[in-house]
């Protein structure tokens, strides 16, 4: 009998060791199935998103980028497309002065050469020329 008692507890621990395997393989998925999409989504993140990121994060404060109005700042929505083809300061607008604008600042404006790349200002000056910000409703509800 006692011999019959080993042999049920010897099948027992093998299939909890093969029960905690399955447990430790699944886990091991389950992680993958989190993090490797992830690492993929960041990783494959588009410019136009880390533009529009970049835009959310140092624009969308003081400037609307989808209606003319002032906020705090001049309206970006159709920056490259104005009529009177000038910025503030009288330069005319292309890449060029609105990358300078952008990285220098202006008495009302912080100078985002400290903290911005000139790849990302690249970026954000693209991101306005095209066009997208004006296609791209903010916050709609809290006007």
């Amino acid at each position: 009998m006692h011999r019959s008692s080993f042999l049920i507890r010897a099948d027992n621990r093998g299939h909890g060791e093969r029960w905690i395997r399955s447990l430790s393989l699944g886990l091991t998925f389950a992680w993958i199935a989190l993090v490797w999409p992830a690492q993929a989504t960041h990783e494959g993140t588009s410019e136009q998103e880390a533009a529009w990121k970049l835009v959310m994060e140092r624009c969308i404060l003081c400037h609307y980028l989808d209606r003319p109005d002032f906020k705090f700042a001049v309206s970006l929505k159709d920056l490259f497309k104005r009529q009177s083809g000038r910025l503030m300061n009288g330069k005319p607008v292309n890449d060029q002065t609105v990358s300078e604008w952008i990285a220098e600042g202006s008495p009302n404006m912080p100078a985002f050469k400290h903290t911005l790349s000139p790849r990302q200002i690249e970026m954000i000056v693209t991101f306005l020329k095209e066009g997208r910000a004006a296609s791209i409703p903010i916050i709609r509800g809290s006007r």
